[in-house]
């Protein structure tokens, strides 16, 4: 069982604040393509200032395409926890649905980055056996520490039962 209070038990999406930390993050990544951009301009010979004006126009460009598929990625990204597995639907372009059996849950983390600290925000992170981990960004602070207790519990509760079941056999 979970606690129903805590875990989304219907598709949810994320905060709406993870889309401006996503952009900011994709707009700051601008800050260096400029730049390069600039400098291979120069090398090519092309006078300084259609060099600047090549350059702005590609990071608008990129910015541009890089806002869009943030947005994008925003609409479609949920998250719910059901008695059995944890369920992630995300992606841009290419949908991705990842289900992951909570039997298979080894431990839950919590991370934030400066810009989720900004924007009073964490990532969820999900280690799983065999395959790695799965995160879930964007997550108020508060929810994502009271996800992360609420799994954690329903990890501790299982390990109970098994450790039981095991002193049962025994006997």
């Amino acid at each position: 069982m979970h606690d129903a209070a805590v875990l989304p038990v219907t598709p949810t999406p994320l905060d709406p604040r993870v889309l401006r930390t996503w952009r900011l993050a994709s707009l700051l990544g601008m800050l260096f393509v400029a730049p390069i951009v600039t400098a291979l301009a120069r090398w090519r010979d092309v006078p300084w200032a259609w060099s600047i004006a090549i350059a702005l126009g590609v990071a608008f460009a990129i910015a541009l395409v890089e806002c869009w598929r943030d947005g994008l990625r925003y609409r479609r990204w949920r998250w719910h926890v059901d008695d059995i597995a944890v369920v992630l639907a995300r992606g841009g372009i290419v949908r991705h649905v990842t289900t992951v059996p909570r039997f298979r849950l080894q431990h839950v983390d919590i991370s934030r980055g400066p810009l989720e600290m900004r924007y009073g925000l964490a990532t969820l992170t999900l280690h799983v056996a065999g395959s790695g981990e799965i995160e879930v960004p964007g997550l108020p602070v508060d929810l994502a520490e009271a996800a992360r207790d609420a799994l954690v519990r329903s990890l501790h509760a299982q390990w109970m039962r098994e450790q039981g079941e095991e002193t049962a056999a025994r006997t």
